[in-house]
């Protein structure tokens, strides 16, 4: 099962729990932090518990979802980094996504998590597409480096909640 804690260099990836509720609402009321996030607007607390509720979903339907991403140092949430299982016109897709609280950008916290939730679907025997994902604003230059820095290439454009995306994609390993 993908719902287990684990550590990377200098990040703890740990399930959110209904507790995570304030450290998740505060990250999402930013505005910035959000600008390339869904529709990219700050959430309110109600959207963010929903956000909550649909990833507590993901963990009880796929056995994954996004983790808190907690720095080691202060044990302080900086984020939410992991993969999303949904289906997008039609289409069941695996996304690695990381959102990083703005006073941490720049650290390379983005990269480090979502190179983590790559190599754990590379060693995962049943994982639900041959690929992984990660949809991407065309203006967002940091994410789109980060994308590349963890072995994925441009696949193609998106429309995904009526705004322009750009999706990289990183195919698996054939399974054996």
């Amino acid at each position: 099962m993908l719902i287990e804690a684990f550590e990377t260099e200098r990040l703890v990836h740990r399930p959110l729990v209904p507790a995570d509720l304030d450290d998740l609402a505060r990250l999402f009321a930013d505005a910035e932090t959000m600008r390339y996030i869904g529709e990219g607007q700050p959430r309110t607390r109600a959207q963010t518990q929903e956000v909550l509720d649909f990833i507590l979903d993901q963990y009880r339907q796929h056995g994954l979802g996004l983790f808190a991403t907690i720095e080691k140092p202060s044990g302080r949430l900086v984020g939410r980094c992991g993969i999303i299982v949904w289906h997008i016109q039609g289409v069941l897709e695996t996304e690695v996504a990381y959102l990083i609280a703005r006073d941490c950008w720049g650290r390379g916290y983005a990269t480090e998590a979502a190179a983590a939730f790559v190599a754990r679907a590379l060693a995962h025997p049943a994982w639900p597409t041959p690929y992984v994902v990660s949809f991407i604003r065309p203006e967002n230059a940091a994410s789109i480096r980060v994308a590349e820095k963890i072995g994925m290439t441009f696949w193609k454009e998106r429309t995904l909640m009526g705004l322009p995306a750009l999706a990289y994609r990183k195919d698996l390993p054939p399974r054996g």
